[in-house]
């Protein structure tokens, strides 16, 4: 197993910061297929069937999916 590393809040989103746009790339250019194929359509099939008018994201990466979601609200 390996350790667990502890890092703080500032740590983390500063690790983000550093693979946002190599993740934007991999979901827009398809090459996450199971975020696009999996993930992706199991909201939407949900969102489908939910009358809705706002969407919170937490921890929602580079907001692509909840750009998608956006189209189901009313």
């Amino acid at each position: 197993m390996r350790e667990l590393i502890s890092r703080t809040p500032a740590e983390i989103g500063r690790e983000w910061d550093k693979v946002a746009l190599e993740r934007f790339h991999q979901i827009v250019e398809g090459r996450d297929r199971s975020y696009l194929y999996t993930l992706c359509p199991f909201f939407e099939e949900r969102a489908s069937k939910t009358d809705f008018k706002s969407i919170l994201d937490v921890g929602c990466g580079v907001g692509y999916l909840t750009h998608r979601l956006a189209s189901y609200g009313v």
